[in-house]
């Protein structure tokens, strides 16, 4: 009798042993996945160099959107003279290649001679494919001698040198001031060209 009841205790063992490994590789597999879920899903924040050439800044990228916190933007026009961009922040959307919009927004662009000018806004957009920058805001821009002026709006080609608006031109110098509703300047040849009801009063 007591042979025929009697069940070896090995197999019993076996069985427990089994199904704490299953419970083991389920945990563990689980644990795998939320480690890969949190890591594809978390934004990436570091400071990077995209591109040496092209952008430095703290970036958030998602599916649509990608995000640069203080962002700065290099590069040279044809006559090699740099020039500089730095946003508090920029955005590009992906349906818009090439496009950034960029807020709060300073260009240091070098000119012939060691000169320099500076443009500032609040907001603008800037084509890195044809490197050109502009702006339907009010826009402040400070020459090295001194020389400034606001426009409404204008359009920079950072690549060619030209600069022009169309919605009025307001220009401060030691000489006086210029209004125009039109104006146009070459950084190549430095020609400043005001066209459409310019108006010039000269400091006596």
């Amino acid at each position: 009798m007591f042979l025929e009841s009697y069940k070896p205790r090995h197999s019993k063992i076996k069985k427990k042993n089994l199904f704490g490994l299953i419970k083991y590789v389920i945990f563990i597999s689980v644990l795998l996945i939320l480690v890969l879920v949190f890591a594809i899903s978390e934004p990436k924040d570091n400071k990077k160099t995209l591109d040496k050439e092209f952008f430095i800044g703290n970036y958030e990228k998602s599916k649509n959107i990608l995000r640069i916190e203080n962002a700065t933007f290099v590069g040279k026009d044809k006559k090699r003279r740099p020039y500089t961009i730095t946003a508090k922040l920029a955005i590009k959307e992906s349906s818009k290649k090439n496009t950034f919009m960029l807020e709060s927004l300073k260009a240091d662009i070098s000119l012939k001679e060691n000169n320099w000018l500076i443009l500032k806004t609040k907001k603008a957009f800037f084509d890195i494919n044809s490197k050109v920058l502009s702006s339907n805001q009010s826009v402040g821009a400070f020459y090295d001698d001194g020389t400034s002026f606001i426009s409404p709006s204008l359009s920079y080609n950072l690549n060619n040198g030209i600069i022009y608006g169309n919605e009025g031109i307001e220009m401060l110098g030691k000489w006086g001031n210029i209004k125009s509703d039109y104006f146009s300047y070459s950084t190549d040849d430095e020609v400043l060209v005001f066209d459409e009801n310019p108006v010039m009063l000269i400091n006596q």
